[in-house]
This record gives C-alpha cells, structure tokens and sequence, in this order.
C-alpha cells in the first residue's frame, strides 16, 4: 500500500530563489512530484510577477534529477494545443521524462480579463486534449 502513495509539493508563483530553493529541497526530501501553478498572473489581484510554469520547470529539471515536475493545471483556454503538445515533449526531453502534464478547462475568472471568450470549456478542452495527444503519438 505504501507505495501505491505519492506526495508532491506546489512551488510559489515568486520569487525565483524561492522557487528554485524548494525545489531542491522537495527532492532531497523525497516528495515523488513538484508543481507549479500556470496562470497568467500570480493568485490575487493584479499580481502580475508570477514566472512562467514550463520556463520555470525546465530550469528546476537542470537542478533536479528524480522528482517529477507538472503544472496544476495548464488552462487549454491560453495555450494553443499544437503549442503546448511541444512544450510538454520539450519539458519531458529536458527532465528525462519527468513530466506529468496536467491540463483543465479553465475558469472564467482567469480568461475574460484577457479578452478570451469563456464559451464551451468541456469541448474546447475535448478538442485540444484530442489534438494534443495525436501531436505526441
């Protein structure tokens, strides 16, 4: 049973000392995966220094060499799915195959401010995990 259990850590939005800093010692303390939030903004109004997910995992990858790395969760809303297919095969070549690739439907909270129609959130999510997946195959 125990090892059907995993445990992971959410690293900070900011900042990068932060981030990198927890990272390592998620690892050396044995958690199983690390994750990052991937907004466009930081939690919180018009919190706007938060860094990139996929940039940021990539450089905890260079600093990591076991735990697994995702995002909680990527919004299909924001990424185009040909464009997100490749970040995922790029993330998951850099860490060695590390990745978990966590995707969602989005909320509308996070979409509208940006002008992105909040419309559909079931299908568009169908449609982009389905295109996703073929990119990989």
């Amino acid at each position: 049973m125990k090892e059907d259990v995993k445990f992971g850590i959410a690293l900070p939005f900011h900042p990068w000392e932060e981030i990198l800093k927890r990272a390592k010692m998620a690892e050396e303390l044995g958690f199983d995966s690390i994750w990052m939030a991937d907004h466009l903004v930081g939690m919180g109004l018009r919190r706007l220094d938060a860094v990139e997910a996929y940039t940021s995992l990539a450089a905890v990858a260079m600093v990591t060499k076991k735990v697994k790395l995702g995002t909680s969760v990527t919004n299909i809303q924001t990424r185009h799915p040909a464009v997100l297919a490749q970040t995922i095969m790029t993330l998951d070549h850099i860490s060695n195959g590390r990745v978990i690739a966590a995707v969602g439907a989005g909320e509308a909270m996070s979409i509208v401010p940006f002008g992105i129609p909040w419309d559909k959130p079931v299908s568009r999510m169908k449609e982009a995990i389905e295109v996703i997946l073929s990119l990989l195959d």
